[in-house]
């Protein structure tokens, strides 16, 4: 059969490892998929670059810190300026060659699948010549860092081009959503003929974690991701101030990470500073921050919400998205990248344009005041979920677009 998988052995990149260590939807979609290729039968090793306790079962990419200092010394000595991004980017590579031949060498693997973060593909390939790799595009820098507020400076376009030339010279290219994909076609004027579009996966869901109607507290709305300007934390609090400031008797429950906003002119908010500045004083009260929740206690504030918001100003493809799906949840959702992939306007969520604080409260009095429609939407949201995300089907896509790649390689060679 066209396609069929003669690899047994698969390596897959991850920011770090165990799972339950790393907040991190990388972290999430590798675990996902290391299930699944095992149930199906096929040997799987994770290659991490950061290792949590219990995550002992994974081969480590090597940092390049120690190696990074001594550069640094030696050029400030003899009087060369070397940008730093630059030197990260090097040894970074050459950290990533000598862990994918070591890990090689130890464990003969058939396919290797890491992202294109900082090109790294390239080494990977010389490292391990006799195996296949599969560029993901988890999050090409070019979009995400501008989400993030990051300025376009010669560090940026240096690691955008270095991107560049990894997508352009994979023999193999997955991406989660088209709109990453056709953006990258774009960006770079490449056809990447042997791309395929494969959604990530997300959890099973769990009958004892579904959104209940009768459980949900009245106003209250429920935010997961980092207080950032990617993520949208800002606008959740501004739309939040509107729907107090007309009267309703709303709380703000806010779980993820506080790295700061940086707004149009460039100065970064911590969330302190930001509730400060633009939220009045007898409403900080009603906002709960929770900072880096436990996945556990994720599922069960999901369940006391009467909606939950997604207001990222662009994303690839959010686990967190995926996650409020499986348990059913009412969502208001941003039209950032690929969410419209993952939701139907009107039928799975109540979608507003990203960036717009005024459009999202809108969005969100809406299901307060018509908790019946809010249960229809997390229904609908729930039965799609069910038939588009579950891992076993998206391992299946992705063991058979793995099978191809490894036939054209081998028409190559014949």
């Amino acid at each position: 059969m066209r396609g069929s998988l003669a690899v047994h052995r698969i390596v897959l990149a991850s920011p770090g490892w165990p799972r339950a260590a790393f907040a991190n939807g990388i972290v999430s979609y590798v675990d996902h998929m290391k299930r699944a290729f095992e149930a199906a039968g096929h040997e799987v090793r994770v290659a991490a670059y950061a290792i949590a306790r219990g995550g002992e079962d994974a081969a480590l990419i090597r940092g390049s810190f120690a190696r990074l200092g001594a550069l640094q010394r030696f050029t400030t000595r003899v009087g060369w300026k070397l940008a730093p991004d630059v030197a990260a980017r090097v040894f970074g590579a050459l950290d990533a060659r000598t862990s994918f031949r070591a890990l090689h060498r130890a464990w003969p693997f058939d396919l290797a699948e890491i992202e294109e973060s900082r090109g790294e593909s390239l080494w990977v390939a010389r490292a391990a010549p006799s195996a296949a790799v599969v560029l993901r595009l988890h999050g090409p820098w070019f979009l995400n860092a501008a989400a993030r507020g990051v300025p376009v400076d010669a560090a940026f376009e240096r690691m955008v081009a270095r991107e560049g030339q990894a997508i352009a010279r994979a023999e193999a290219v997955t991406s989660p959503s088209r709109d990453v994909l056709e953006r990258v076609r774009e960006r770079y004027g490449l056809a990447l003929p042997h791309a395929v579009v494969i959604p990530n996966p997300g959890p099973e869901p769990d009958a004892r974690a579904l959104w209940r109607r009768a459980a949900a507290e009245p106003g209250l709305i429920v935010f997961i991701g980092r207080f950032d300007r990617h993520k949208g934390g800002d606008l959740v609090v501004d739309a939040f101030v509107k729907l107090a400031a007309a009267g309703r008797s709303v709380r703000l429950a806010f779980a993820g990470r506080d790295d700061g906003v940086v707004d149009d002119s460039g100065r970064r908010w911590s969330f302190p500073e930001y509730l400060a500045a633009h939220v009045p004083r007898e409403l900080h009260d009603r906002i709960e921050f929770l900072g880096q929740v436990d996945p556990e206690k994720l599922v069960a504030l999901r369940r006391r919400a009467s909606v939950v918001l997604f207001a990222s100003r662009y994303e690839n493809f959010p686990l967190t998205l995926l996650e409020a799906m499986a348990q059913g949840c009412p969502l208001v959702c941003a039209d950032a990248g690929s969410c419209t992939e993952i939701v139907e306007k009107d039928r799975t969520a109540l979608v507003f344009p990203a960036g717009d604080a005024g459009a999202l409260a809108e969005r969100i009095a809406v299901l307060l005041d018509r908790p019946e429609r809010a249960a229809e939407l997390g229904e609908q949201a729930l039965a799609d979920y069910r038939t588009r995300f579950l891992p076993e089907p998206i391992a299946r896509v992705t063991l058979q677009y793995y099978g191809e790649v490894l036939e054209r390689r081998s028409a190559l060679r014949r």
